[in-house]
């Protein structure tokens, strides 16, 4: 997952957290550790979670994410860094971890889905196997209809009351 997706993720379930610093470009994030006191070497592609009182002073800050809960502090000298220090008030360390893994893994299962999917497209299978994989996948009906309205493919649950009442209607 890119690091900006997962703050942006993060900041909708958590409005009332703070981000300070910018990170110069985005991280594909590749693990999620717990950052101790004596830990000066920050991993690339991995996001911390640590206390206010552990917090990296801001010259020691590699291009990093670190995700923060305990006290306020003041984070002004962490304005102009290379790193990015999300402070997430009112949450624990257990609370903040499964958050961010919740998160995390939401992407995972997606990915999975997707891989999933594209193993069956590439099986050359034909369009009816991939309608069945992806009506099974996203537990939905699912058709495939040409410009004159021809079914091309239809999932065995897609009936004529399905497609009338759910149906997409906005790009996206």
């Amino acid at each position: 997952i890119e690091a900006e997706t997962l703050i942006k993720r993060l900041l909708k379930k958590l409005p009332n957290a703070k981000v300070w610093g910018t990170l110069k470009k985005n991280l594909t994030v590749l693990d999620l550790r717990l950052l101790p006191s004596d830990q000066f070497v920050l991993l690339p592609n991995t996001v911390y979670l640590t206390s206010t009182k552990n917090l990296p002073k801001p010259p020691q800050l590699t291009p990093t994410i670190i995700f923060c809960y305990g006290p306020a502090i003041n984070f002004a000298a962490y304005g102009q860094v290379n790193a990015q220090i999300i402070y997430c008030p009112h949450l624990s360390q257990v609370q903040l971890f499964n958050l961010l893994s919740d998160i995390l893994m939401a992407d995972v299962r997606l990915n999975q889905q997707r891989i999933a999917l594209n193993s069956v497209l590439f099986a050359n299978q034909g369009l009816q196997a991939l309608i069945d994989f992806a009506a099974q996948l996203f537990n939905n009906p699912v058709a495939v209809i040409d410009l004159q309205y021809k079914h091309l493919a239809t999932s065995a649950d897609f009936t004529a009351q399905s497609s009338q009442s759910q149906y997409i209607d906005a790009p996206g």
